[in-house]
């Protein structure tokens, strides 16, 4: 017996569109025929919830690439180096971490701005600089914890 399996392409549809029966095929795999009692609310909430995910799925990969490649670079560099300069490759994989990820999840304020109000509380508009300014001071805060939480870890005396 003879192995005939094709490879499946993405890009194109599975059934042959140039006939009725493979187009109501490809409708059928395609949409979910339960959506028919579903209210446009939910259907809107259910789109927010695919796109979000979409999000932190980009930025999750966005920002393990970043810390894996800072890592790797890193160790090929520190190999002529004392030890104990070896012992700070986490530190700054996960700080390039931190600087990819966070402005990936907020990238919707770098969009967007962010609302700025006047020192009685009144909204007086939307900012984008004001968005950099609060991506990058939350990038500094975090790397700023990294070090106290990194430095608390390191052995004194040896």
């Amino acid at each position: 017996m003879t192995n005939t399996s094709t490879r499946i392409n993405l890009d194109e549809p599975r059934y042959d569109q140039s006939t009725f029966s493979g187009r109501a095929k490809h409708f059928v795999i395609t949409t979910n025929p339960f959506n028919i009692f579903a209210t446009s609310k939910q259907l809107d909430e259910a789109k927010s919830i695919v796109e979000r995910y979409s999000q932190l799925a980009l930025s999750y990969t966005l920002a393990t690439g970043g810390a894996v490649g800072t890592a790797l670079t890193i160790n090929k560099l520190v190999k002529r180096f004392p030890p104990i300069v070896a012992r700070f490759v986490p530190f700054t994989a996960v700080a390039a971490a931190n600087c990819i990820n966070i402005p990936c999840m907020r990238s919707r304020e770098l969009i967007d701005g962010i609302p700025v109000f006047d020192a009685n509380g009144n909204r007086i508009g939307d900012s984008k600089r004001a968005a950099e300014s609060a991506i990058a001071q939350s990038d500094i805060c975090h790397t700023t914890l990294l070090c106290i939480i990194s430095t608390e870890k390191l052995p004194v005396g040896q």
